[in-house]
């Protein structure tokens, strides 16, 4: 039993230290002072989430093992539904990373998506032409 009082009280220890994440926009757009970007981030989220319901549902295993075991495979199979949610919010333009980061990464996405607008704007432009000189003729 003291074991189990152990195992609960690391485990509630490592998630109150866990650092808070944030989701950011792979092409740098504000999520916090854009309500569409935020309403967009918050569907996305929401999809991200069923996309981890169905594989929870999938994957329901039953084992007799013992209370280690089954705590490794838990966090095993957290680990595998978390991964599927990133997977998911990669595809929709989305990167997770620590709280105290995220205004610092959105704008080095920012940073590069206008590099690439730029790139792009140039590519789209013809290219400019001297003015052609009327032939002349020579006399000889």
């Amino acid at each position: 039993m003291r074991f189990i009082s152990v195992v609960i009280a690391v485990s509630l220890t490592a998630c109150a230290s866990a650092p808070q994440m944030a989701w950011v926009r792979t092409d740098g757009k504000s999520t916090s002072s854009d309500p569409a970007s935020s309403q967009l981030l918050q569907t996305d989220k929401t999809i991200c989430q069923g996309e981890r319901e169905k594989v929870n549902l999938s994957d329901v295993t039953f084992t007799q093992a013992g209370f280690a075991d089954m705590s490794i495979a838990a966090h095993n199979r957290t680990d595998a539904l978390d991964a599927a949610v990133n997977a998911c919010m990669a595809e929709k333009g989305y990167v997770l990373v620590p709280g105290d980061q995220a205004e610092a990464q959105r704008q080095q996405f920012a940073a590069v998506e206008a590099t690439k607008q730029a790139q792009q704007t140039a590519q789209a432009q013809p290219p400019r032409s001297e003015k052609k000189r009327p032939a002349t003729a020579t006399v000889q």
